[in-house]
């Protein structure tokens, strides 16, 4: 059964201690503990998956995926969700278990039957936003590496360009600058970021 009066005594017993101390009308300076490099504005995990070369792969599924250190079981290592990415090393590489590298470059197993191939603007990838018209070819504008989908990734290449972790190319840069205003800053990251999570439909 819930006590629905221990708010109200929580707080009352609270208030009385402040003032019995005097501290009802004093600033109170929280500590809030942060991880070094931590990016300005919140992301999802950073990949380096796009930039791979090998075929990307993502979860087929409704909850989550254990990713183990061994095929056929062995100890879970990291988890995955629906439509994470993965870099497919080696299909159906122990008897239904396939070998993956994990956005973070750690290596391990999962079963096959809940990956599917990745396929940027097929449409089967429920996830990604369509992409701008660009024409056929064409740089997209927010699609700072060119692999045809404008995700997290452009946004935190943005970001580690802003806080000199890593150098955009001239070309990146012209597509980077999604404030259309020449200049590359977290305006432009923020702005990817709005689109992939379809707060805004262009820039």
């Amino acid at each position: 059964m819930t006590n629905i009066q221990d708010p109200y005594s929580q707080s009352a017993s609270l208030f009385s201690t402040y003032t019995d101390e005097g501290l009802l009308t004093e600033s109170l300076n929280f500590i809030i503990p942060v991880f070094d490099n931590m990016p300005e504005i919140p992301v999802d995990k950073i990949s380096s998956l796009s930039n791979s070369g090998k075929d990307l792969y993502y979860a087929d599924i409704t909850s989550s995926l254990y990713i183990r250190d061994s095929p056929g079981g062995g100890n879970i290592i990291d988890t995955i969700y629906k439509d994470d990415l993965v870099v497919m090393l080696q299909r159906n590489y122990n008897s239904g278990w396939d070998k993956i590298q994990l956005w973070d470059g750690r290596i391990g197993y999962t079963a096959t039957e809940y990956l599917e191939k990745f396929v940027p603007n097929s449409g089967e990838n429920p996830s990604e936003p369509e992409i701008p018209s660009g024409g056929d070819g064409e740089p997209t504008l927010g699609d700072i590496n060119s692999d045809g989908i404008i995700n997290t990734l452009d946004a935190i290449l943005v970001l580690q360009h802003i806080s000199h972790k890593f150098t955009l190319t001239d070309a990146e840069e012209l597509l980077a600058d999604t404030s259309k205003d020449g200049i590359i800053n977290t305006v432009g990251a923020i702005k990817i970021l709005q689109y992939v999570s379809h707060k805004i439909t262009e820039f």
